[in-house]
């Protein structure tokens, strides 16, 4: 059986909206990085915060429990530790429906400024956590499946991971 689900992908790809669907649709208990992040990290530097997620993912991971897990570092926190029972998933998104969902929920009106901040953003986490792992937290052979979520409504999206979730509790 599988009781960890782990999600990674880029900003706006639908991570916590398709976790958070999924975790209640099979009672699993859900835990967003970028949450906890903000509730409880604020205002300190990023290889503390960096370092507070990890032991966090990794805690979370350890407990036995039933979970859905998404940030950007899940992933490789399952390879790194060799978690079992796991379904790492990397969710994808174009830059067209990343964009449209940025604009939504950031304020922001113009598409310029939002593909710009898009492209720091993760250009500046994936840097910083590849100096920090040494693996590209985008490199798709790093999870054991990959969900464009660009065309998907939530209950499509979710569906992808009952179906590979499926197929993993069948091995």
């Amino acid at each position: 059986m599988i009781n960890i689900i782990s999600l990674t992908g880029k900003s706006c790809s639908g991570k916590t909206t398709v976790g958070r669907s999924f975790a209640k649709r099979q009672g699993y208990q859900f835990h967003s990085m970028g949450e906890y992040y903000r509730q409880n990290l604020q205002g300190i530097s990023y290889a503390q915060v960096d370092q507070a997620l990890d032991d966090h993912i990794t805690y979370l991971m350890s407990s036995g429990e039933d979970i859905v897990v998404e940030g950007r570092t899940t992933g490789i926190i399952i390879n790194r530790f060799r978690f079992n029972n796991t379904l790492s998933l990397f969710l994808g998104v174009d830059k067209e429906r990343q964009v449209e969902r940025y604009l939504k929920r950031s304020g922001l009106t113009s598409q310029q400024d939002a593909r710009a901040e898009l492209a720091a953003k993760d250009a500046h986490d994936q840097d910083r956590l590849l100096a920090r792992h040494r693996t590209d937290i985008f490199d798709r052979s790093n999870y054991d499946h990959i969900i464009d979520t660009s065309g998907l409504s939530v209950d499509d999206a979710v569906g992808q991971i009952e179906y590979n979730w499926r197929l993993r509790c069948q091995r």
